[in-house]
């Protein structure tokens, strides 16, 4: 099987290239997505909580009542409007256990992003469509590339 198009996620915008004669056109969409936020925040802090208690290196919890602050916290669930407050009381939390490299973050950019194409790009190059510099060892591609050629 030869792979015909890849698909490149560029200043925002999904592309697709025909690898065959590296023609490029924009990749048209559309999709809604419902999400309810105070559910979300609910789901994950009964998740962490419970991951907590399955797998913390102390089945005591450190000698916290772990089943006592999840009740204390969970209090606060709805009054949390954003998902910065939420990672702040889930730190705090964490912070119950008294232990190390424990706690939560908020990342404010994220979301669904598109896959790497596993290789190395010649960010110079001028001419249409992209250059290969480097493929990555053992990345992406699912069969060889071919002979490589460098566009005059």
């Amino acid at each position: 099987m030869r792979v015909k198009n890849a698909f490149v996620l560029v200043n925002g915008h999904i592309n697709k290239v025909e690898i065959a004669n590296s023609k490029i056109e924009p990749v048209k969409f559309t999709a809604e997505k419902e999400i309810d936020a105070a559910r979300e925040r609910a789901y994950f802090f009964e998740h962490m909580w419970r991951q907590m208690k399955e797998k913390f290196y102390d089945v005591n919890m450190n000698g916290v009542d772990w089943d006592y602050y999840k009740g204390v916290y969970a209090r606060f669930l709805p009054y949390i409007a954003d998902n910065r407050d939420f990672a702040e009381m889930m730190s705090e939390l964490l912070g119950e256990l008294n232990a190390s490299h424990t706690g939560c973050r908020f990342y404010p950019h994220g979301g669904d992003q598109t896959a790497s194409l596993g290789a190395f790009f010649d960010q110079s190059y001028q001419g249409p469509g992209l250059k290969i510099e480097e493929p990555i060892e053992k990345g992406r591609w699912r069969e060889p590339m071919g002979p490589r050629s460098s566009p005059e």
